[in-house]
Formats: C-alpha cells, structure tokens, sequence
C-alpha cells in the first residue's frame, strides 16, 4: 500500500504553554485575594461594565469610548487576564459588588488612609479607589479617634542681646547702581554697616566681613571683655 501524503506527517502533540515569570507573579496575586479567583472571574463576567472590559481586552479596543469606560481605555495597555479575572498590572481590578468586601479588609485595624492607600495600590484597583478609601475613613469614627494630631510647635522668641555686636544680622541688596550691597546690622544698637561689592561672592563678603569686624574689634571687646 502506497502511503500518501497525509500520512507522513509526524503526529503533532500539543505541548503545554510554558508560564513566563510574569504570569507567575499574577497569579500569585490573584490566588492570594480574600476571594477566591474563581469568585472574581465570575463577577467580573457578570459585571455590565467589566465585561465589556473583558471583552476588549481580549479581542482589543475600539478608538474611542464612553465615559463610563473612559478610565479603562487610558489603562489598557496596562490591562491583561489571568484566569479570567482582569488584572491592571499586578493589581486586580475588583468588580463593583466586591469592592465593600475588599475596604473592609483593608479598613480592618484601621490604619488610617495613607497606609490603607498604599496596600491597595500594591494589591487591587478600581476606578475611584483613593476617593472610596478617603469616604470610608472620614466615616470612621474610630480612625478619626486615632488620627494623631501634628505636635505644636514650642514658640521660642530670640534672645535679646544686652549688648553690642553680639549678634549681626547679614544680607545683600541689589542690585543697585550696578553693585550688590552686603548690609550689617547689629541687633542691639541697630547700627547699619553697608558696603557695596561689584559681585555677591565668598571671597569679596569675607574681604568686605573682615574689614567691618577689624574696625570694630576694640570696640566689641569693651562691652565683652
């Protein structure tokens, strides 16, 4: 019997798709939920907005979409499906009718919204997400109890100096006539030292320093010897 064609072909089996590192890390994340994957694939699917989602995710988006959709399509290049939940990076994205259940898990020990905003970022995502958290803890009467309060500043006036060229107070003004002007005022007496420079620089305000203390040093020392 002649073989034909057909028959020489090598018998093509299936093999199993490999996982890539990336997958892995998904799924992961969605086994890890505080619902089971199979619990949110099916409420995704059930979901009048999600599945739609769904839907373009897998088979791609059209150019332009409603408002409603408006936050996904920005997002959808970011989006993908794993074990048919949809997933928005590493996060999973929650359906509408799950999302009470996931703040509550989140809003357990009341940890407040920066920290409760940080465990849902590294964790799930859904439109509204930080305004729905911000909502849940301002209603908390618990959380507001425990929001600690900044500690007031201990007001400390300066001290008042008794006496001359104790303490100075130094800045520039300028330009001017086309010099800076470095100004020394002492804080007790008020008297007034300027100086005019061609440039605000180091090595001219320490010149221009010396000077001023130099003429002064005898004078200093008498009221702090």
């Amino acid at each position: 019997m002649n073989a034909d064609l057909l028959s020489r072909l090598r018998t093509q089996v299936a093999e199993p798709r490999k996982r890539t590192e990336g997958s892995l890390v998904q799924a992961m994340r969605v086994n890890s939920l505080p619902v089971t994957a199979d619990e949110v694939a099916n409420t995704t699917r059930r979901d009048k907005q999600l599945s739609k989602v769904l839907y373009h995710t897998r088979h791609g988006w059209p150019d332009s979409v409603g408002s409603e959709m408006r936050p996904f399509f920005l997002k959808r290049y970011s989006l993908s499906i794993e074990q048919d939940v949809l997933l928005l990076g590493i996060r999973v994205v929650v359906p509408e009718s799950l999302r009470d259940r996931f703040l509550q898990q989140l809003h357990d020990t009341h940890p407040g919204v920066a920290r409760m905003k940080g465990i849902a970022r590294s964790h799930v995502w859904w439109p509204e997400l930080d305004h729905d958290i911000e909502y849940l803890v301002k209603g908390c009467q618990n959380c507001q109890l425990q929001q600690s309060a900044p500690t007031e500043a201990t007001v400390h006036p300066l001290i008042w100096p008794q006496v001359p060229w104790y303490r100075l107070h130094i800045d520039y003004a300028g330009p001017f006539f086309d010099y800076m002007w470095l100004v020394v005022v002492d804080a007790t007496s008020k008297w007034a030292e300027i100086v005019p420079v061609r440039e605000a620089t180091s090595t001219l305000t320490i010149k221009a320093l010396e000077a001023i203390f130099a003429r002064f040093a005898r004078f200093a020392r008498t009221y702090h010897a």
